[in-house]
């Protein structure tokens, strides 16, 4: 089915305001970082949650012991945040579900009958009715120490620019010093996600995609349809 001008025009500005609400300026596939518009290198992970419910308190003061420690082992170069995100995305949850289920008999009958009665209160006008998905990220931020330029710095790259006409030197230059400093992140990294895992939190990397499917939600007015409330509730979105 074809679209007009009018609706081709509204997704293509859709498409660019989204664009440019996104955290990153670019992500690197060798080095699984993403890379900000102000130098900074980042790496995200989508953690396990450990549930209060089936967690002692004696192992639930061991567990914020341990974080507490490897956080404080970090570099003063590096900031971490963890974040809680709720969104209505739940249709890999569900699907999850039901393949973990036995579906034969009468059990899978009702398996099947209570995800689709999932998935249909998750489409409410309503959204205190609607089921939501929480997620654990932990935000890996590194500031690297770049090299600078003064203003002897920039007067000899303005003469290499006159004399040789190129600036291929430099740009190898600083291509070798982000990969130092993306290989020393990476490489801290990976000790603190083998640490995760001896914690239980099973992390896992989120990727360019990852984080689109995750912000997607949150940035778009269109995922979250008005509702009927309570008297002197609402909802916002910021």
């Amino acid at each position: 089915m074809s679209i007009n001008r009018l609706t081709k025009a509204r997704l293509f500005k859709d498409d660019r305001v989204f664009n440019e609400l996104l955290p990153y300026a670019k992500y690197d596939e060798e080095f699984q970082l993403f890379l900000h518009s102000d130098a900074s290198l980042w790496q995200i992970f989508e953690l396990q949650p450990q549930w209060i419910t089936k967690t002692s308190d004696a192992a639930a003061f061991e567990l914020t012991e341990s974080m507490q420690e490897l956080l404080d082992s970090l570099d003063s170069n590096y900031a971490v945040q963890f974040n809680w995100i709720t969104t209505f995305d739940i249709e890999g949850l569900l699907q999850d579900s039901l393949r973990r289920y036995p579906l034969s008999g009468p059990a899978g009958w009702m398996s099947r009958r209570w995800i689709r009665a999932l998935r249909k209160s998750s489409d409410s006008d309503v959204l205190s009715r609607r089921p939501r998905r929480l997620r654990l990220l932990a935000c890996f931020r590194f500031d690297p120490p770049w090299r600078g330029k003064g203003i002897l710095q920039r007067i000899k790259t303005e003469l290499e620019l006159v004399f040789r006409g190129n600036l291929g030197v430099a740009v190898r230059e600083r291509k070798t010093e982000y990969s130092t400093f993306a290989n020393k992140f990476r490489g801290e990294l990976n000790g603190f996600e083998a640490k995760l895992i001896d914690l239980g939190f099973r992390p896992r990397r989120v990727d360019g995609q990852g984080i689109i499917d995750i912000m997607f939600p949150l940035l778009n007015r269109k995922s979250i349809k008005s509702g009927k409330f309570k008297r002197g509730k609402s909802t916002a979105l910021a």
